[in-house]
């Protein structure tokens, strides 16, 4: 039952390693991004308030299947 899992197994924990590896990647750059998106929406300075405002209604407005679709056509190229 487990045949091809146990003979492939080498593959399998390569892709492991990958997915851990973009997993620790994206939050080491996602958390640091996420708290100046954040202070800049707190922030009493209009020319840092409402571009990140921008940016945040943007992102939040754009459907995440376009997103999906964009990454994986526009990305190889």
């Amino acid at each position: 039952m487990f045949d091809a899992v146990i003979n492939n197994i080498s593959y399998l924990m390569g892709g492991y390693w990958v997915t851990v590896k973009l997993a620790f990647f994206a939050l080491a750059g996602g958390i640091p991004l996420g708290m100046l998106v954040g202070l800049g929406r707190i922030s009493s300075n209009k020319w840092v308030y409402y571009p990140v405002t921008f940016y945040v209604n943007l992102i939040r407005n754009i459907p995440l299947i376009l997103v999906i679709f964009w990454f994986y056509f526009v990305m190889p190229i």
